[in-house]
């Protein structure tokens, strides 16, 4: 509770499945009683599913606020933690690289009312 009371954002990350969409209700209700923002972000989905959608719906039915940038479960992630690289650091031009920087501009400008944060 003290964390969500300091925070301007909350980032909720959220896997598309049943369990972690109950999960994060507890996390939602938090981020409403302490009236902080809150973002759900989902993660290790799958590349081809409907069930990203479905969590979509049910995050919204549940009330709440859900980033467009999705990550997928992608393999890069798992090989840049080998030797502790980042996915852009990994594979500088894949999907994976493009999704966190997609999340990173959404989560800046979220955070400073539509600027992206980006150096000029």
């Amino acid at each position: 509770m003290l964390a969500a009371s300091c925070a301007d954002l909350i980032v909720v990350p959220c896997r598309p499945a049943t369990f972690d969409l109950e999960a994060i209700r507890a996390t939602l209700e938090v981020a409403e009683l302490k009236k902080r923002r809150a973002i759900v972000v989902l993660n290790a989905a799958p590349i081809r599913s409907k069930v990203v959608d479905e969590a979509k719906t049910d995050i919204a039915r549940a009330g709440g606020s859900i980033s467009p940038v999705v990550i997928r479960h992608r393999v890069a992630f798992q090989h840049c933690l080998i030797d502790g690289r980042t996915a852009a650091e990994y594979e500088p031009d894949g999907a994976a690289a493009d999704e966190m920087t997609c999340l990173y501009h959404d989560m800046m400008t979220r955070l400073n009312g539509g600027v992206t944060g980006r150096a000029a």
